[in-house]
């Protein structure tokens, strides 16, 4: 006999906010281990930079507190990448809907589509731990 109980996870601005480790990155602008800092904008709101670009600006997610899905429109994120400088005025979108925060495990897994002046790359998988 199995037994199902529904529970309510409910959203912690407190968690996300602060140092969290880069658990996997699709994209590698973040390396593995290495430490992102995000930022609380708002009560459902929080922003963090990329590490790859020149000039980078804070790009802000948005978590629903009653999903716990992200979103977040498209953002331009710096001038160009650093491991590409022709990749001109780099910007991100959360793709889709099964970008999430996990509060229990205090993780974060968004999708970001990656775009340029030049052209798109594409949603890539990115997941963050506190520590």
């Amino acid at each position: 006999v199995a037994l199902n109980y529904n529970t309510k996870v409910e959203y912690d601005a407190n968690i996300y906010k602060g140092n969290f480790v880069v658990v996997s990155d699709a994209f590698e602008d973040y390396p593995v281990g290495s430490t992102v800092v995000l930022t609380q904008v708002s009560a459902f709101q929080f922003s963090l930079t990329s590490p790859a670009v020149q000039n980078p600006l804070p790009f802000t997610l948005t978590v629903d507190p009653n999903t716990l899905l992200i979103s977040a429109p498209r953002q331009k994120i710096g001038d160009w990448f650093l491991w590409e400088p022709s990749y001109t005025n780099p910007s991100i979108a959360v793709s889709g809907t099964t970008s999430f925060v996990t509060p229990c495990s205090k993780l974060l897994t968004v999708f970001l589509d990656y775009r340029v002046d030049q052209g798109g790359f594409g949603p890539y998988k990115l997941v963050l731990r506190k520590p």
